[in-house]
C-alpha cells in the first residue's frame, strides 16, 4: 500500500515538471515545493478482525469455526455483540515512505533541473488502519425440530467497510520554456499551485438468517441466507490556480473576467479538476455445512458457500482541464510519439487558455465475491484441541467497469488452529492473483497472504461471556464480543 502512495505523489511532481519541458536545456522547473501529503485509510472486516462470528466455544465437538451447522452447540437462547476498537499506526515507522518520494521526485525531473533549480521534496504523513467499528449483532435460538434439537440465527455484521483520504495542503510549480518566435526567443514562465483532496469510501452491511439442526447423533446440518447492501462513494477535486507571464505581461488562470478568453464561445482558462461517483447494490449468497462425529476424538465438517455477482449503479461524473499544449495521449502505452509537451501549439495571445478532456463514465459496475468450499478435521484431546482446514475458492474479489477490471483472484487456503482452554491460536496462509486488466493487457501479480491470531474467552459470570480476538496478521485488528445466554 506504500508504494501506491508513493507512487501517485511521484507521478503528481512528474505531471508538474513536464507541463512545460521539452527535452532541451532551456525548459527548466526553477522551483517545486511539494507541500505536505497527507494520507488516511481505515478498514474492518471479519477476515481481518474476527468479525462477530458465533462468538462462543463450547466443549462439544460440534463447533469447528466458520460452519454453518456450528450453532447446534447451543442449548439455550444467546446473544453476543461485536465491537472493534480503532487500530491506527504511521507507516513510516515500518518503511521510510519520505525516502522513496524524494528519490523517484529525482528521476521523474532529473532532465528538467538546472543549478537554478530549488526542490522542496512532498512531504509524507498518514494513520492507516482498524477504524472503529460495531461490527454486528449474533442472535441464536435453540427449537425441537421433529424430537431432534435445532437451532435459528439471525445476524448482521459488516463484511467489509474501507475509508480512505488523500490530500496535499499546496503543491506549488514554478516552470519555464522558450518558444522561438521569428528571431527572437520567447520566456515563458508559469506558476502553478494545487490543493489536492480526495476521500474513498466502499462498505457492506450484510444480514443472516440460519437453521442448524442435528441429523443424527453423528451429523449436523446447517443453512443460512445472506442478503447484503454495498455502497461506494469517491470524491476527488483539484484546485489548481496559476499564472502565466512574458514579456512582462501576466496571465492568470480560473479568472472568469479574462478578456482574452472568449467564455460565450465555450473558451475556458480553468485548471480544475474533480471526479465524483456514487454506487449502491446489492448481493446474495448461501451457507451450506455439515459437521460428523467421526468418533470421540475426531470430528469433521465441509462447507459450501456460493455467493452471487452485485450490480451497482449509480452516477459518476468527471471534469479535466489541461493545457492544449500537453500531449496527454502520450501517457498511454501505445502512443506515436514521446513529446509530453509541443510549444507550437500555445496561443501566444490566449496562453491560459484550457480545454476540457473528454473522459468515459459509466452508470453501472460489477462487484463480485468468490464462492468457495472448505474442508476441516478437529481432534479433541484432554488439554488440546486442534483443527486442520483447507478452502478452495471460485471467482475472484473486485469490481469490473467499462473494459477495465480490478480483483484479487484467492485459490486457497490453509489454516492450524490450537485450543488450550480459553486460548486459541490459529495460523495459516491464501495463495492468490491480483489482476489488473483492461482491453489492452492483463497484469497479474502473484501473492502469499500470511494471517494469524490469538483469541481468548471465557465467562465473567455465569451468563455472561467474554471473547477477545487479536489479529497479528495480514494487518492488525482486534474483535471484542460480550454475549448473554438467557
Amino acid at each position: 500500500m506504500n508504494r501506491y502512495f508513493v507512487h501517485i505523489v511521484s507521478v503528481t511532481a512528474f505531471l508538474a515538471g513536464v507541463a512545460f519541458a521539452q527535452d532541451v536545456p532551456e525548459n527548466a522547473i526553477l522551483d517545486l515545493e511539494g507541500g505536505k501529503f497527507r494520507v488516511d485509510g481505515a478498514f474492518y472486516s471479519p477476515v481481518i478482525s474476527g468479525g462477530p462470528g458465533i462468538g462462543y466455544k463450547s466443549s462439544e465437538a460440534w463447533d469447528l469455526w466458520a460452519n454453518p451447522a456450528a450453532p447446534v452447540t447451543f442449548h439455550e437462547p444467546y446473544i453476543s455483540l461485536a465491537y472493534g476498537p480503532a487500530i491506527l499506526s504511521d507507516p513510516q515507522r515500518f518503511y521510510d515512505v519520505n525516502a522513496t518520494i524524494r528519490q523517484e521526485v529525482d528521476a521523474a525531473i532529473e532532465e528538467f533541473r538546472s543549478a537554478e533549480s530549488r526542490i522542496d521534496y512532498p512531504k509524507f504523513a498518514s494513520q492507516i488502519g482498524q477504524q472503529s467499528e460495531l461490527a454486528g449483532l449474533f442472535i441464536a435460538f435453540p427449537a425441537a425440530m421433529k424430537g431432534r434439537r435445532g437451532v435459528l440465527s439471525f445476524s448482521f455484521d459488516s463484511p467489509f467497510v474501507f475509508r480512505l483520504g488523500l490530500g496535499n495542503n499546496g503543491f506549488g510549480t514554478l516552470l519555464e520554456t522558450r518558444k522561438k518566435v521569428g528571431e527572437q526567443n520567447k520566456v515563458i514562465r508559469m506558476r502553478l499551485k494545487s490543493m489536492m483532496n480526495a476521500d474513498i469510501s466502499f462498505s457492506a452491511f450484510r444480514y443472516k438468517a440460519g437453521l442448524a439442526t442435528f441429523l443424527n447423533d453423528r451429523t449436523a446440518l446447517g443453512f443460512q441466507m445472506n442478503y447484503s447492501h454495498l455502497h461506494f462513494l469517491s470524491k476527488a477535486s483539484a484546485k489548481i490556480n496559476g499564472i502565466m507571464t512574458t514579456a512582462g505581461a501576466e496571465y492568470a488562470f480560473n479568472d472568469p473576467f479574462d478578456p482574452r478568453i472568449d467564455f460565450a464561445a465555450g473558451e475556458t482558462n480553468s485548471l480544475d479538476q474533480s471526479l465524483w461517483a456514487d454506487f449502491s447494490g446489492s448481493q446474495v449468497s448461501c451457507d451450506l455445512g455439515v459437521l460428523f462425529r467421526l468418533d470421540e476424538m475426531w470430528t469433521g465438517g465441509i462447507d459450501l458457500h456460493v455467493a452471487s455477482a452485485a450490480t451497482l449503479s449509480g452516477e459518476m461524473d468527471i471534469v479535466q482541464h489541461k493545457i492544449p499544449a500537453l500531449n496527454v495521449s502520450a501517457f498511454s502505452d501505445d502512443a506515436s510519439t514521446d513529446d509530453l509537451f509541443d510549444p507550437t501549439k500555445l496561443n501566444l495571445a490566449k496562453l491560459t487558455l484550457t480545454e476540457r478532456i473528454p473522459n468515459k463514465t459509466f452508470d453501472t459496475a460489477t462487484f463480485n465475491l468468490p464462492s468457495s468450499i472448505g474442508l476441516a478435521i478437529s481432534r479433541q484431546g484432554n488439554m488440546v484441541e486442534t483443527t486442520l482446514s483447507a478452502k478452495k475458492y471460485m471467482g475472484h474479489f473486485g469490481f469490473g467497469f467499462l473494459d477495465d477490471e480490478l480483483y484479487l483472484a484467492p485459490n486457497f487456503d490453509v489454516s492450524l488452529d490450537f485450543s488450550f482452554g480459553v486460548v486459541r491460536i490459529s495460523a495459516g496462509g491464501l495463495r492468490a492473483d491480483f489482476v489488473v486488466s483492461n482491453a489492452d493487457d492483463r497484469d497479474i501479480t502473484p501473492l502469499w497472504i500470511p494471517h494469524g491470531s490469538v483469541e481468548a474467552a471465557f465467562f465473567l459470570m455465569k451468563d455472561y461471556h467474554l471473547s477477545g480476538r487479536l489479529f497479528v496478521e495480514p494487518a492488525p485488528g482486534l474483535s471484542l464480543k460480550l454475549g448473554y445466554f438467557f
